[in-house]
């Protein structure tokens, strides 16, 4: 018979049964031996991941995230500021790429088979540098070489025209571009004289492939007028050329047209220079 009291280990009606050895409600369990001080407590104050910086963590949950928030978005809007200004570091070498400006263009017409280029591409991407970077290291670099005179300026047929004959000597621009094809083609044929006369043909061929130039142009005539004050040109001819020369000069195979080595460009100047020498062409 249970006490008339309720004392005792009874269930109250409609009531749970109280677990084994937990506390009456109403009163805390004292912590058990071995346990850490306050580990039947709750947590006190705001949450901290472990690491975080003092001047992130709040006094609350709230102030931490935002602080954190804070932080995040400033470093974002840095990261944004920078890459506008320094650009970003592209994936592999194929982002590198580079946009000379209009006045190096004619210098370096196929940038993109220019040794030098893909070179910097290579290196660029070796050590990481954005694509920003690459494009003004490129530009200054042919900016730099090209004034000190390490690319060659691009070929101007017609500022090398004006510059071997100015247009005021000579106004109509179809006889200017034929005295200055028939002079070039004059130097071209004095210097395959010289190699009759023992220059080496490599150097001869050198001194040719200026000969689209007028500083080239004007260089063998310099040298052909010199020759001509210590050696009387036959028939005051102004090409500086010898009966000596032109006879060397038929014995050529290239003049020959049933000859492997026959060159028809080579025949018809060997012809030229006997009509302007000996206003005759040379008997075949």
């Amino acid at each position: 018979m249970a006490p008339e009291d309720g004392a005792g280990g009874g269930t109250p009606p409609g009531g749970t049964p109280p677990t084994p050895g937990a506390a009456p409600p109403g009163e805390t369990k004292p912590p058990a031996a071995g346990d850490p001080p306050g580990a039947g407590d709750p947590p006190a104050g705001p949450y901290r991941p472990e690491g975080l910086p003092d001047h992130l963590f709040g006094k609350s949950d709230k102030e931490t995230v935002d602080a954190l928030f804070k932080a995040f978005n400033g470093y974002r809007t840095a990261e944004s500021q920078r890459a506008e200004k320094f650009g970003i570091i592209p994936k592999d070498i194929a982002g590198y790429k580079a946009n000379l400006a209009d006045d190096l263009k004619p210098y370096v017409p196929e940038l993109d088979k220019d040794p030098v280029y893909n070179n910097f591409q290579k290196r660029a991407a070796e050590l990481g540098i954005t694509d920003k970077q690459f494009d003004g290291l490129v530009n200054g670099f042919f900016k730099d070489t090209i004034a000190l005179g390490g690319v060659e300026k691009p070929y101007d047929a017609e500022a090398e025209r004006e510059a071997l004959i100015p247009q005021a000597e000579m106004a109509d621009p179809a006889e200017r571009a034929r005295e200055v094809d028939r002079r070039s083609r004059d130097a071209i044929a004095y210097m395959d004289v010289l190699t009759t006369r023992g220059l080496d043909p490599a150097s001869a061929d050198m001194v040719k492939g200026m000969l689209d130039t007028a500083a080239g142009i004007k260089l063998v005539e310099y040298f052909r007028n010199q020759a001509r004050e210590t050696q009387p040109s036959l028939q005051g001819n102004a090409t500086g050329v010898t009966r000596e020369d032109l006879q060397k000069r038929t014995a050529d195979p290239r003049n020959d047209p049933r000859d492997p080595k026959y060159d028809q460009a080579f025949a018809t100047e060997t012809s030229r220079l006997y009509r302007q020498v000996l206003g005759s062409a040379p008997r075949a």
